[in-house]
């Protein structure tokens, strides 16, 4: 029996192991597969994490919620006011970096961390307005609700603020009159400007439409800014009776206020706009650098202030903050220095490697910044100074190699040494590198034409007639081709690698556009001012992919692994995934 036994296993060692076999298979398929589930379960956890990953960016993707981050943020985004403390700091209300900063009157600036204490205070945006009373204490307005902070940097609201609450409830400027009584300015039912008693009550001081910025002069009268009608008008706090102060300033921009120690009301408006009025209206002259002060260009207007030594302290949307200080001829003769440097990126390049190469306009430099977010300067002209700017065009091959073209009509290419070195004698107004590894570019002349460059001193003529505006914009496509915007009509030509030209689609977008292509074929556009990032698909669908670019957004690229769409605006570099993930929130958009 033994032997039949063994003659039984015998027969049925094969069949075993063959089932073992199978097994092992089975088991090794399944660990194969349990293992693909876990890559695959870890590359979606990190691109969720890198998706989720706001490090407090203000921008979203288009469900609302998901957030974009940032390849770099300056340490101010848009200094929408600054308010003087007795403490000795100016305190800055960070409009799209989400923060309160305070800077020392040399420049250097933390932020005091109310976001880290608070983290639900501001979603899309930060602060309007700050405001401190006679003891040093802080006040916000903007965004979130009004707000006290508290010296562990809690906050006591004082009114919640909706957009579809009560009037009374819409705060954007706020200020203390001498008696440390809470005004503010509500831009609800078409503004009101209010007061707001001890006990949390509203009082209506004067009805106004669409304000700006509000301040105490110093004999009591109030003074706010309306943005629509390009003024100033004063108000009466006791009686609400509401005239005229200042008229004939740029309407629809931004009109900041602030008062100097012998009652002269500042008004900051845009571009070239800062003016000095007596408490009567009457406009006086100053200089800065040897130059008059209203006639000088101050950039897109942000707030201002004056310490306690009688230095004001201007600030823009390009990021910058300047101090002028008196000089010892007089109070009205000043000397600027940009304590602050802002950040305006004029141009965007993606590297071989994912590295972006940033022109960073306002302090004529180059950066690089690796996708971890480290950063060296690889060129810098001079200082721009103040809010001066110095425009660039950079080009970025797959070998990494680096073209510029600084506007005195020639091209060169940035040596690893720093040095520059001959590529081509033309003066290029918009240059890329192709997907075919070739540069192309806008010449810069009365007839503007848009060339090929292939090789040192080698190039053809690809258009050789085009519609002439001051922001031309061209993309590369994946075809080896280019697409180019024309920025009067809002259309957006394919031009093929022979030349032939034809229209690709109309994007409804006028003036400014900057534009970048993924190497899958998707087109970004980034219509300024609109805040929205649109994807066009290679279909021909377009998408709302993303929401809140703010300030001046004048560049755009896509990494080279077609996952990330950098953007520059005021102040930073964001980081926006265009990832499978990302395209499932996008929404599409009517033609």
């Amino acid at each position: 029996m033994a032997g039949c036994k063994s003659a039984e296993v015998d027969e049925l060692n094969p069949q075993i192991e063959e089932k073992l076999e199978e097994e092992s298979v089975e088991d090794e398929e399944k660990e194969v597969s349990t293992v693909k589930e876990e890559e695959e379960s870890k590359e979606e956890e990190i691109v969720e994490r890198d998706i989720q990953d706001e490090k407090h960016c203000h921008i979203t993707l288009a469900d609302w919620e998901t957030r974009a981050s940032y390849l770099y943020q300056h340490p101010i985004q848009i200094p929408w006011e600054l308010e003087y403390s007795p403490d000795g700091y100016i305190y800055i209300a960070d409009w799209t970096g989400r923060r309160i900063l305070r800077m020392d009157k040399d420049g250097n600036i933390e932020d005091i961390g109310i976001m880290e204490k608070n983290p639900d205070i501001w979603q899309e945006l930060g602060p309007w307005d700050i405001a401190l009373d006679s003891l040093g204490n802080l006040y916000f307005c903007g965004g979130a609700p009004v707000g006290s902070v508290n010296k562990d940097l809690s906050i006591e609201v004082l009114i919640e603020s909706s957009e579809q609450a009560p009037e009374g409830r819409n705060p954007r400027s706020i200020t203390f009159n001498s008696t440390d009584e809470l005004y503010y300015a509500d831009m609800i039912n078409e503004g009101k400007v209010f007061k707001l008693g001890p006990d949390g009550e509203r009082t209506i001081i004067a009805d106004l439409e669409w304000y700006g910025d509000i301040v105490f002069g110093l004999d009591g009268t109030i003074y706010v800014s309306q943005w629509n009608e390009g003024n100033v008008v004063k108000i009466n706090p006791q009686t609400g009776e509401v005239s005229e102060f200042v008229s004939n300033l740029m309407k629809y921009e931004p009109i900041f206020l602030t008062v100097d120690s012998d009652g002269d009301i500042w008004v900051r408006d845009a571009f070239f706009g800062l003016h000095q009025f007596s408490p009567t209206g009457e406009e006086k002259q100053f200089w800065v650098d040897g130059e008059l002060g209203s006639e000088r260009y101050w950039h897109t207007s942000g707030g201002i202030t004056f310490d306690d030594e009688g230095s004001l302290y201007v600030a823009s949307f390009s990021s910058a903050i300047l101090k002028l200080t008196p000089t010892s001829s007089g109070k009205d003769d000043y000397i600027s220095s940009a304590i602050v440097p802002g950040f305006e990126v004029t141009d965007l390049e993606v590297g071989p490697n994912n590295e972006v190469y940033a022109w960073v306009s306002s302090t004529a430099e180059l950066i690089r910044f690796e996708p971890d977010g480290n950063s060296e300067v690889l060129l810098n002209f001079e200082e721009a100074g103040g809010f001066q700017f110095m425009k660039v065009e950079v080009a970025v091959n797959k070998d990494g190699t680096v073209f510029i073209s600084s506007g005195k009509g020639e091209i060169e290419i940035l040596n690893t040494d720093g040095s520059l070195s001959h590529y081509l004698s033309i003066n290029a107004k918009n240059l890329i590198c192709g997907f075919d590894n070739d540069l192309y570019a806008v010449t810069s002349e009365d007839n503007p034409k848009i060339i090929r460059i292939s090789d040192v001193d080698t190039y053809e003529v690809l258009v050789d007639k085009m519609d002439y505006d001051n922001h031309v914009q061209i993309a590369p496509s994946p075809d080896g081709g280019i697409y180019y915007h024309n920025k009067t009509t809002g259309e957006l030509y394919h031009i093929a690698s022979d030349g032939e030209m034809s229209l690709y689609t109309s994007l409804e977008v006028r003036g400014i556009c900057p534009i970048a292509v993924s190497p899958n074929g998707e087109i970004f556009v980034g219509p300024h001012p609109s805040r929205f990032v649109y994807r066009i698909d290679p279909d021909g669908e377009t998408y709302l992919h993303a929401i809140g670019i703010m300030g001046d957004p004048y560049a755009m690229a896509v990494s080279t692994d077609g996952e990330w769409l950098y953007v520059a605006e005021s102040g930073a570099i964001d980081k926006i995934p265009i990832g499978l993930k990302a395209k499932e929130i996008s929404t599409p958009v009517e033609q």
